[in-house]
């Protein structure tokens, strides 16, 4: 509906209801808004502004694309806020190859019937990246809240993760809050993720794994009100400060730390770390909105 590519830069596109049709397909070309992949980096779109806009339907909300990860490939400093992004099928935003991005404040919200659909996906984000406010629920599919592959920040601009909203209800196979992947130099602060998936093994709520240099998971609220767990570290050498969190499991294994952790005692034996987390039940006030009211949890974060 709306494209901006090949050097579309410093631009404003506000205040619009982009609404496509409803139907099942991944195609890029059903986006509310489309950056194509340039050329060369010439043609990458830098300093845009989506903001406040109604989107809609299709197979995507954003999708988003820079030419490549070589620094002077990434598309810098765009920024999507305050969106509404419903009913899309496949992704509600899809970013590629960018560099000090925000993408703050919006509501992704689907339904969708496919088995494998994204809230957020990132691929290969760098430097400075604030991720933060967003609300992300699915009700039937959702796999992934929030997807990060290989996004990394450097030693002197950390990449921020941060009071994020994210609720996936699938009953019967994966659903993962936070999906982590090789990531470099972030911080994952102030968090909640709540997943209800009746899978053992394939419902976490924080999933981190790969490679990667240190990364803070400090005052996150995860919890599985299903089968599953609340947070898997599959890679635990990646770790700066990993403290301050909820976890909380309806099933038989909180958490995972190279094994199985059936309590936040064995967590903390098992990791070395979550010296002052907790476990406790966050009682959501409803699925849709970001309220936890638990008063186990007051005074909780650092």
């Amino acid at each position: 509906l709306v494209e901006l590519s090949w050097g579309a830069d410093y631009n404003i596109v506000e205040h619009c209801r982009l609404v496509q049709p409803i139907r099942n397909t991944t195609s890029e070309n059903m986006s509310a808004i489309f950056s194509e992949q340039g050329s060369n980096n010439s043609h990458n779109d830098d300093y845009n502004i989506i903001r406040n806009n109604y989107m809609a339907g299709g197979g995507h909300g954003i999708r988003w694309y820079g030419y490549s990860t070589s620094a002077a490939d990434r598309e810098q400093g765009n920024i999507f806020t305050g969106n509404t992004i419903r009913d899309y099928y496949y992704m509600g935003i899809r970013y590629y190859y960018g560099e000090n991005l925000q993408i703050s404040d919006n509501l992704i919200t689907n339904n969708s019937s496919r088995t494998d659909t994204y809230g957020l996906y990132m691929f290969r984000n760098y430097q400075r990246n604030e991720i933060s406010r967003n609300r992300i629920i699915a009700t039937n599919a959702a796999y992934y809240g929030i997807y990060m592959d290989d996004c990394d920040g450097s030693a002197d601009n950390f990449m921020l993760v941060a009071n994020n909203y994210i609720y996936l209800a699938r009953t019967t196979s994966r659903a993962w809050g936070l999906y982590i992947l090789d990531n470099n130099f972030a911080q994952f602060i102030y968090n909640t993720a709540t997943v209800v998936s009746n899978s053992t093994t394939d419902g976490r709520a924080w999933y981190s794994t790969g490679s990667a240099s240190p990364m803070t998971v400090l005052n996150n609220n995860f919890a599985n009100l299903g089968a599953g767990y609340a947070a898997y570290y599959n890679s635990t050498n990646s770790f700066g400060t990993v403290d301050h969190n909820n976890y909380y499991t309806t099933g038989a294994n909180l958490t995972y730390w190279s094994g199985n952790r059936a309590d936040l005692a064995a967590q903390q034996s098992g990791s070395g770390r979550d010296a002052n987390s907790v476990s406790a039940d966050p009682q959501l006030d409803a699925a849709g909105e970001p309220y936890l009211t638990s008063v186990v949890l007051n005074g909780a974060a650092l």
